[in-house]
């Protein structure tokens, strides 16, 4: 090669290396060297700054929850006019004053026994309507309602036990389906979807499986009724109230005959031998804990499967706590209590006890009952009452 092209190469070469490779990554210091000197070239760097916002996310607001009352307008066969509620939220009902409340749906919507049949009503849109045999009811006086796994709603009533599957009502049980007496003093449904009746052949205890009864009583009462009558009880027992533990055992009170447990096959039965204040248990519920609350002609008694505690009255505010009217357990597992002038409230520990809800005295306390809702409804002299998220009465 002639030494010229070869020093023109030689040249061109220095040439790149001094100016770099463009290639070359942004990161990448370039050098120049000239004789003993070296010089150390750092490329500049843009950083992007990203400035971030918090994204806000706004909750509702915490449902207000509290006591709503409603004065009582319809005196019923009552003409001693109630005094007026200083201060009732609610406004007004026209549901028949002191009577028994049979149901209250997961719609809010409230079911009463009447004299005239069943009341239905509304207290956000203020509709009411009072149902009877024209509506497919087996008859007029309505003693309880309780709902089975599958959505049916059962109710007892003085000609039998009907259905009603959110549109109309039908026959559930009555003679012809083998009770033993028309008149469905209670009902009460297992979670399996066993309904237990007692009729008015209160000595008579029947589980409807949906296909047959089983029939339970005592000898005596089995030889008159005849085949087909288990002898499952030493004497004759009226069952008044039923409550379903977590654990399956089913929890029966009775007029007189003490606290039955049946766990699907045996029966046992405590008296006041094993401590109970008095035979006559006229309620029964269970607390999520485990515990059987009972209302006793004696006083509120606790059980905890080993040993009946009465309740100090001075624990629950007053005397006023000694004879319950009424026991329920509220969806937040507290047990709820009525007494003839007062309801309380027994959660984590702690008792809280009202005489007066919404400017309504209570005095003359009627029924209790826990809502499919949440909601908690007293029915007093005075008007209604309820315990649960508040709104505008009559909004609709």
């Amino acid at each position: 090669m002639p030494k010229r092209t070869l020093l023109t190469l030689v040249v061109l070469a220095l040439l790149a290396a001094a100016c770099g490779d463009d290639s070359s990554p942004a990161t990448t210091a370039a050098a120049t060297t000239t004789g003993a000197t070296s010089t150390t070239v750092v490329p500049s760097t843009t950083i992007d700054v990203v400035t971030t916002t918090a994204a806000t996310t706004t909750l509702p607001p915490e449902p207000e929850v509290g006591w709503m009352a409603w004065a009582a307008t319809n005196l019923g066969d009552n003409s001693v006019t109630p005094p007026p509620c200083g201060g009732c939220s609610g406004g007004e009902n026209p549901v028949e004053r002191g009577r028994p409340i049979v149901f209250v749906d997961a719609a809010g919507i409230f079911w009463g026994d009447e004299v005239d049949g069943l009341a239905r009503w509304d207290p956000i849109t203020g509709e009411y309507r009072t149902l009877g045999r024209g509506d497919g009811l087996l008859d007029t006086a309505v003693f309880s309602a309780a709902r089975a796994p599958d959505g049916t709603l059962w109710l007892a009533t003085y000609g039998g036990a009907n259905t009603y599957d959110g549109t109309r009502f039908a026959v559930g049980l009555t003679t012809e389906q083998g009770l033993k007496g028309e008149t469905t003093w209670n009902l009460w449904v297992q979670s399996n979807g066993t309904i237990w009746v007692a009729t008015n052949q209160g000595y008579i205890l029947s589980a409807w499986d949906g296909l047959s009864l089983n029939d339970r009583s005592d000898t005596e009462n089995a030889d008159v009724w005849g085949p087909g009558i288990e002898a499952a009880f030493s004497e004759w027992t009226q069952f008044n109230s039923m409550a379903e533990a977590s654990d399956g055992i089913l929890w029966f009170g009775t007029h007189g005959k003490g606290l039955f447990s049946f766990d699907g096959t045996a029966w046992q039965q405590y008296t006041e031998s094993d401590g109970l204040a008095s035979g006559s248990v006229e309620g029964v519920a269970v607390t999520p804990d485990g515990t059987i609350w009972l209302d006793v002609i004696g006083g509120l008694t606790r059980f905890d499967g080993t040993a009946f505690e009465i309740i100090d009255p001075a624990v629950m505010g007053d005397r006023r706590g000694e004879y319950p009217e009424d026991l329920a357990v509220g969806p937040d597992g507290a047990l709820w209590v009525l007494t003839r002038q007062a309801v309380f409230r027994y959660l984590d520990g702690e008792w809280e006890i009202w005489e007066q809800v919404d400017g309504m005295d209570l005095g003359g306390t009627a029924s209790l009952v826990v809502g499919e809702d949440g909601s908690v409804w007293v029915s007093d002299m005075y008007g209604l009452a309820r315990y649960g998220e508040m709104f505008s009465a009559g909004a609709g």
